[in-house]
């Protein structure tokens, strides 16, 4: 009727950008969302417009990967408007719920509810069992080795490559890793960053390569084996990494530039404040302003990226040192940081 018309005119781009950008393992954020939609009619006409838009703006606008986040979006809030009365639940019930169901399927591994505990309960009570268990083993194979442990496993057609890392965490490592992805000119679709009380790190990206040379497992076997060892403070980026922004610019200096943006959601999600950055694209973008947040003393939770065109745009889960959301004033004295590190 002419109620749904005007809405999903006025809403035609919310479906896409959150699926593209925001945590789809936030129960809040979903309930908010089916809230707004208010019916499964509603939703499941405002899916085929949304599909409809991005695959008509352009051969970057859609890809395989963007296509899952969106049915991902789409299928969670589905069970939500089925069931209105559903609550979101409280973290400290989801994350009950987490440790339950992971000691469920190893009953006899006495060093879980240890892992467990150590844990942001943000983190366990997003996770999936099978994700949590894949990081406790991660952990398990990075102490039995005594260095960091990695797992990469090749996207399908259209999917990006997923690399999964645990180790001790230091002071700069994110800058570190963004460094080695940025030298290999690989895209991150998405990067999600958890470190527990007790001093370690896991970081699980998914990511896209820009160049050829990328196509063979012994590439990525090579990416593997530098984040390895970024872990523990070596670094052999640098000279890789100048020789391919050289290249970039060389590349960029003729073609119009998009503006830079830098916007805050007025409300956290996830329990950390989330920012949008919109800049050009570039090789190095995201370690630039992962070295920014670095020395503002800020920390990355997750960090989703997307390309529309020429134009970036990075969305970042942000915390304090302390683990808290970052307060306004904290937010007016960050964008400044973040505004120069995406026009470098």
């Amino acid at each position: 009727d002419g109620d749904d018309l005007a809405w999903l005119v006025a809403h035609h781009l919310d479906m896409f950008r959150l699926s593209q950008r925001r945590d789809l393992d936030d129960p809040q954020m979903l309930h908010r969302f089916a809230r707004e939609v208010g019916s499964a009619a509603r939703l499941d006409m405002l899916l085929v417009l949304s599909f409809a838009d991005a695959v008509t703006t352009g051969p970057q606008a859609w890809t395989a990967w963007k296509g899952d986040l969106l049915w991902q979006l789409y299928a969670r809030t589905r069970q939500l408007c089925a069931a209105p009365a559903l609550a979101a639940p409280a973290r400290a019930d989801a994350y009950a719920a987490a440790c339950t169901a992971v000691c469920r399927v190893r009953p006899q591994q006495p060093a879980l509810p240890a892992f467990l505990a150590s844990l942001p309960a943000r983190h366990v009570g997003q996770q999936s069992p099978a994700r949590l268990l894949q990081q406790f083993d991660l952990r398990q194979q990075a102490q039995a080795a005594g260095q960091a442990a990695v797992q990469v496993q090749a996207g399908a057609a259209g999917q990006p490559w997923r690399v999964d890392l645990a180790g001790r965490h230091r002071r700069g490592l994110l800058v570190s890793l963004t460094g080695v992805l940025a030298s290999f000119a690989l895209s991150v679709d998405a990067a999600h960053l958890c470190r527990s009380q007790d001093g370690w790190a896991w970081l699980s990206l998914c990511l896209r390569a820009r160049s050829a040379a990328m196509a063979s497992p012994r590439a990525w076997a090579q990416v593997g084996d530098e984040l390895q060892q970024s872990f523990v403070g070596e670094e052999h980026f640098a000279a890789r990494l100048a020789e391919r922004q050289r290249a970039d610019r060389a590349t960029r200096r003729s073609l119009p530039q998009p503006s830079v943006r830098v916007a805050f959601e007025p409300l956290a999600q996830a329990g950390a404040t989330v920012v949008d950055i919109y800049a050009p694209d570039r090789i190095g973008l995201l370690h630039a302003i992962c070295a920014a947040l670095h020395v503002a003393d800020v920390e990355v939770v997750l960090a989703r990226a997307t390309t529309e065109g020429r134009r970036a745009i990075d969305a970042f889960y942000l915390v304090e040192a302390s683990g808290l959301p970052l307060s306004a004033a904290r937010q007016l004295q960050l964008a400044d940081a973040l505004r120069a590190a995406a026009r470098l």
